[in-house]
């Protein structure tokens, strides 16, 4: 680099127009004009160290400032000087300079010195410093000490996009009430909608989700991730596509047009066995594999060869049977490019995004395309609102009806029965009774055991209506974790009647234990939108009724997926004023519930739903139609709708 051409970094260095001048001079190395413009010894070796700064020749420079050091500090040659050891790769180093450039500056006055270049310019003119810091403690997940700087920074700014940065600081830290704070400065409604719901803060959510709709609708870049965005009652199919393409656009634009990173076109050889890999974060205790895990080892016995590509770090008895059954591969330490690369290099010609838009997902990954075909499914209930992140959906005539396709970026790819799995090697661990899992003895049993930001306050409230007109009926609820939390559905509880006992909450426990509970549950009731995935599975699996509302999205279609193919659609409501209706009357009719309980504990065997080895079969087949239509001539992407078979051998 030319040595006369200075960096664009920021000037730490006060200066005015006479040291602008002494820097071009030290640039030229005309070092006698540059005195003659700084007027003071003190002024000419700051100077001096700023231009080598600039220049990059970062070891004079820092000498240099460590010398000013040692006659006083100062925050400027602090603030410099953690400028070059960021720009060295010392980031120790740095955040201790930048320490001691901010607790010096909580001592000087607010109004700028002006006693030459000791002097010290307003905050703002530091702002990269703070930024710097912030980033670095960020970094270093050291959340706790980044909180305090980047508060310093949006003040300095009013910067919304510093507020929001605060604003999930703030979150990670459980510092929840400064959390909405930041969230609402920042304006970032889709942050904060889902935050009240997880708190149980519903006071203010009818505000909070119009602000958030509105926002949405604006044709603007947006930074609310998907999967938060899914639990509004007010996002319409249409509207979830357009806000996701917008959100997709705008984060992996760099991925899609980074030309080292080419799509992938594997040629499959003739009577070449198809290789799919799936590629999850979720190969443990999770309500994923809680599904997936007979899937994977059913895949084991068949003619397509299958890969696992595990993003998370934990292991455990999930863990350890999908290693068992198919070849594992932890990417987890892998950085985005070398993880790019190591699934390239397996050549896999079918790549199943099992994350999508869900936590833990390797979307930059995805986004270089690793793989021919990228198919996302089962992590994430919608669409991932760009083609370049999946070609494919997978789904079934209930989720994805063909009349849907237009509310997806992807080509539908219909499984013939249910698009969810389920394990029917799951084991059920009876809970020996009532009392021993914190029931009464006696009294009708409402139940949901949904996640709390699934709870919107229009669904609460209806089931508050249900226990007010079900004499010693309890809501069982799973339990939410927090004092605020409980508290806050006892007050809401408590204006329809309803006495705080009357909601018991149920700690989380081990899958087959959680289970083995389910057989003291009446009815199972569904939130909405975000209706049951696995944990209605859990219910019809362990014999209880379940019911539900279907919408028009993807999310709010799965548990009547689930009830049509197990044989129960008359479980299904279509509106507000059906659900309650139905479940009253189920509560009310004894003896019409225990003939649908009979009824689930009978299909159970044979039902097309716990059917495992018939569901992979099926999706295997779905594999091998998607891959023969990607290799048509013209490569058509129309919807495939897979028949049923008649025979699962």
């Amino acid at each position: 680099m030319d040595e006369a051409k200075q960096e664009s970094s920021p000037s730490f260095i006060a200066i005015g127009q006479d040291h602008e001048a002494a820097l071009r001079a030290f640039a030229e190395r005309k070092y006698a004009l540059a005195a003659q413009f700084c007027g003071d010894q003190d002024s000419l070796q700051k100077i001096k160290a700023e231009s080598f700064r600039r220049l990059k020749r970062y070891e004079e420079s820092e000498l240099i400032f460590n010398k000013i050091l040692t006659l006083g500090e100062d925050y400027e040659s602090y603030v410099a000087l953690g400028s070059i050891y960021l720009s060295t790769g010392r980031k120790d180093a740095a955040i201790r300079a930048y320490v001691r450039a901010m607790d010096i500056s909580q001592t000087l006055p607010n109004e700028p010195a002006t006693h030459g270049l000791v002097g010290l310019n307003t905050d703002k003119n530091y702002i990269p410093a703070i930024q710097n810091l912030a980033s670095l403690y960020t970094e270093q997940r050291r959340h706790k000490e980044a909180i305090p700087v980047i508060q310093r920074l949006a003040g300095l700014t009013q910067n919304k996009s510093f507020y929001h940065v605060l604003g999930n600081l703030c979150q990670i830290v459980r510092d929840y009430a400064n959390a909405e704070d930041a969230f609402f400065k920042a304006e970032a409604w889709g942050e904060l909608q889902f935050l009240l719901r997880e708190r149980g803060r519903w006071d203010q959510l009818d505000e909070v989700d119009l602000n958030c709709l509105e926002a949405l609708k604006r044709e603007e870049p947006h930074t609310s991730e998907p999967m938060a965005l899914i639990h509004m009652p007010g996002l319409t199919a249409s509207l979830q596509k357009e806000v996701t393409s917008r959100f997709v656009a705008s984060r992996f634009h760099q991925y899609f047009s980074d030309k080292n990173l080419s799509r992938v076109e594997n040629v499959r050889v003739d009577g070449e066995a198809l290789r799919i890999g799936y590629l999850s974060a979720d190969f443990r205790e999770h309500a994923t594999m809680f599904l997936l895990a007979g899937v994977l080892e059913q895949h084991a016995r068949s003619e397509v060869e299958v890969e696992l590509f595990s993003t998370h770090r934990q292991r455990d008895g999930y863990t350890a049977r999908a290693r068992s059954a198919l070849p594992f591969h932890d990417i987890s330490a892998l950085g985005d490019r070398a993880a790019i690369d190591y699934i390239k290099q397996r050549n896999i010609h079918i790549l199943v995004d099992l994350n999508g838009h869900a936590l833990g997902a390797r979307r930059e990954v995805v986004a270089a395309r690793p793989a021919a075909v990228i198919v996302n499914w089962l992590g994430y209930p919608g669409t991932m609102g760009d083609p370049r992140l999946a070609d494919y959906i997978i789904g079934d005539s209930v989720v994805t009806p063909l009349d849907h396709a237009g509310h997806f970026s992807e080509t539908l790819a219909l499984m013939p029965h249910c698009y969810q799995p389920n394990d029917d090697r799951r084991g059920i661990m009876e809970a020996a009774s009532r009392e021993a899992v914190g029931l009464p003895s006696e009294g009708f049993v409402y139940a949901c055991f949904a996640k709390m930001c699934k709870i919107n306050p229009e669904i609460f409230d209806q089931w508050c209506r249900l226990l007010a007109d079900t004499a010693g009926a309890v809501l069982w609820l799973l339990d939410p974790g927090e004092d605020a939390q409980r508290a806050a559905l006892r007050q809401r509880a408590g204006h329809f009647g309803v006495a705080p006992e009357r909601l018991i909450f149920a700690p989380k426990r081990r899958h087959e234990f959680h289970l083995g509970r389910l057989k003291f549950v009446d009815l199972l009731l569904d939130t909405f939108p975000y209706t049951s995935h696995t944990t209605a599975s859990d219910g019809l699996w362990a014999g209880v009724p379940l019911v539900t509302r279907m919408g028009g999205t993807f999310v709010s279609r799965v548990a009547a997926s689930l009830l049509s193919t197990h044989g129960f659609s008359e479980l299904i409501s279509t509106d507000e004023a059906g659900y309650f209706e139905l479940a009253l009357s189920l509560a009310h009719n004894p003896v019409k519930l225990a003939a649908i309980r009979e009824r689930l504990r009978s299909v159970r065997q044979s039902s097309p739903l716990f059917d495992t080895r018939r569901f992979t079969r099926d999706l295997e087949r779905l594999y091998k139609t998607i891959w023969f239509q990607h290799n048509a001539p013209g490569k058509t992407k129309e919807p495939i709708v897979l028949s049923p078979c008649l025979h699962h051998g």
